[in-house]
């Protein structure tokens, strides 16, 4: 809405009906606030990014939350979508965090979802075996903040682990096998 000022009004007071002639075309046109801090517009951009950053991370971890909330709820004890779903891209799920963490605190639930989810042919194919091994080690990095206090003794791993080192006949698969078994051993040991 323009600013229409009479003659009586820019005679007695000139400098403050210009002020608030100017204030009110800035507010018209939305730029009251981008003149406010045009002496520190690096200041107030650096804050927005920031709230921006914060408004994310809150969206990022609430989903996160809700995802786990609702696993819990549907009766998913061992994470098997999840398991099954960060099979499909390993690099992709331990490149980020909240989904690394996961991982990290099932210890031996990941062979058992892996179990769920594959049948024995399934189990012992070289691909499934390549996307599945680090996912593994991923699970024992740390023991001690294993969720489930069974799952820090990696007994139904190992049993896989030897399993896949009598079926599997490529010398380089089995040898990957033995790393991810002397690595686990090496962690859990530590415990």
């Amino acid at each position: 809405m323009p600013c229409v000022i009479t003659a009586a009004q820019q005679g007695a007071a000139p400098d403050r009906l210009q002020l608030r002639s100017f204030l009110a075309a800035l507010a018209a046109a939305g730029e009251l606030g981008r003149y406010a801090f045009s002496s520190n517009l690096a200041h107030s951009r650096m804050i927005m990014r920031i709230l921006i950053l914060i408004c994310c991370l809150f969206l990022t971890a609430s989903f996160v939350f809700a995802q786990n909330r609702t696993e819990e709820t549907d009766g998913d004890t061992y994470s098997v979508r999840f398991i099954r779903d960060a099979v499909k891209n390993p690099n992709f799920v331990l490149g980020v965090s909240f989904t690394e963490k996961r991982i990290n605190r099932m210890g031996d639930g990941i062979s058992i979802a892996l179990v769920k989810i594959y049948d024995v042919d399934e189990l012992k194919n070289p691909q499934n075996i390549k996307n599945y091994l680090p996912l593994m080690e991923a699970a024992f990095v740390a023991p001690r903040i294993v969720t489930i206090a069974e799952d820090k003794n990696p007994k139904v791993t190992m049993f896989l682990l030897r399993f896949l080192q009598t079926e599997v006949s490529d010398a380089g698969l089995k040898a990957k096998i033995a790393d991810t078994i002397k690595y686990i051993e090496k962690q859990t040991s530590k415990e």
